[in-house]
């Protein structure tokens, strides 16, 4: 299982005010982006296949920072700064 937490401050953990809704529009963009997760809040949830690929991890991970990159887009627009940013790319996938 994997989970991303998404924070307006990744320094101090800041959450975003529960008003901006960002889990919940997180995870319908994922959906949106053909990925299938669980929203915790703030925090997004992953569990796939125990059995996967690395090309399938890639594109996953490619999906989700694009739907961090759409969500950012749409969290800048609705408060009108956002110090949020995705992480590096494939940051933490693959790492045990």
């Amino acid at each position: 299982m994997l989970g991303i937490e998404i924070v307006s401050d990744r320094q101090k953990r800041t959450p975003f005010s529960l008003l901006l809704q960002a889990g919940p529009t997180l995870d319908r963009i994922d959906y949106q982006n053909g990925l299938v997760g669980r929203c915790m809040r703030d925090v997004l949830g992953f569990s796939p296949p125990l059995i996967i690929g690395e090309k399938k991890v890639d594109e996953i991970a490619d999906r989700t920072e694009t739907s961090l990159k759409q969500l950012k887009k749409v969290l800048l627009k609705s408060s009108g700064s956002c110090a949020f940013a995705p992480p590096p790319h494939h940051a933490a996938v693959g790492q045990n």
